[in-house]
């Protein structure tokens, strides 16, 4: 099972079941992208649980998802809670240690602090390790959801933002490498992206955001614009094109954060 979390969706209110299936499908068609079945994807109490075996590297390139975990179903019983608990652990862990517990489904008779105290009295009488709720080298995390247990070690980090496709459609004009960084940003802003590539520049790093392959527009013309129903220009050379809006997503940004931004999306040369 792969838990993810999300944080910007919330921000949408009553569009947020639109945002959600939004991102329910980019995981399912990176999926498909990758040689795999889509899988089957619920969306209980602020998660968005995948229902598979594999523990993808590229989930965290799926923008949306502010992070996941690798984790095991159990139902809610607490010997059964503490035995996999202590399993995982076992494989995993090493101290000192410490275990969270977030009670999402109330209906389970006990606390988090007893769920918790439960799983750490077993592990430091078999694994002989220390608690240590601050200054701890593994985090064991039980999660309740909606009659289940979902137990973990340890969260990936996303890159957060809105699934691609839910704000609209952008031209970007690539001329350098930064314009493939800008056409990034703007993708975890939500905009889909149609791409003039007039120097054949490798888009090998903007692919590998996108859950399918980016729009190629191979010459621009006022009637693609019109038939793209295209609302702006992406570059950071200062070209534009026709009555476009042109927007450079690295204005404003010191040249320490662009070489920081650069590290985190660009992680080839161009």
């Amino acid at each position: 099972m792969i838990l993810i979390r999300y944080d910007e969706i919330w921000l949408k209110g009553q569009n947020q079941i639109h945002f959600l299936h939004a991102l329910r499908k980019s995981i399912q068609h990176f999926f498909v992208k990758k040689g795999h079945p889509k899988p089957p994807i619920t969306t209980p109490h602020g998660r968005l649980i995948v229902e598979t075996d594999l523990e993808p590297y590229w989930v965290k390139n799926i923008f949306g998802i502010s992070s996941y975990s690798f984790a095991t179903r159990v139902p809610l019983d607490l010997e059964t809670i503490k035995e996999t608990s202590l399993a995982l652990y076992s494989r995993c862990g090493i101290g000192p240690f410490r275990v969270t517990c977030q009670r999402l489904d109330k209906r389970f008779p006990h606390t988090s602090q007893e769920i918790e105290k439960t799983i750490g009295a077993q592990i430091v009488q078999t694994m002989r390790h220390d608690v240590n709720l601050t200054h701890y080298t593994t985090e064991l995390s039980v999660e309740l959801i909606n009659g289940w247990a979902y137990i973990f070690i340890g969260r990936i980090q996303g890159h957060g933002g809105y699934p691609v496709g839910t704000q609209g459609k952008a031209l970007l004009l690539v001329d350098t490498t930064d314009d493939l960084l800008a056409g990034i940003l703007m993708m975890k802003r939500g905009c889909n992206l149609l791409v003039h590539n007039p120097l054949k520049k490798d888009l090998g790093q903007l692919a590998r955001y996108h859950a399918t392959e980016p729009g190629i527009l191979p010459e621009l013309s006022d009637e693609a614009i019109t038939r793209y129903n295209l609302l702006a220009c992406v570059n950071t050379s200062g070209t534009g094109f026709g009555g476009l809006v042109r927007l450079n997503p690295l204005a404003g940004f010191t040249l320490e954060e662009l070489e920081g931004l650069r590290a985190t999306f660009l992680s080839e040369s161009f």
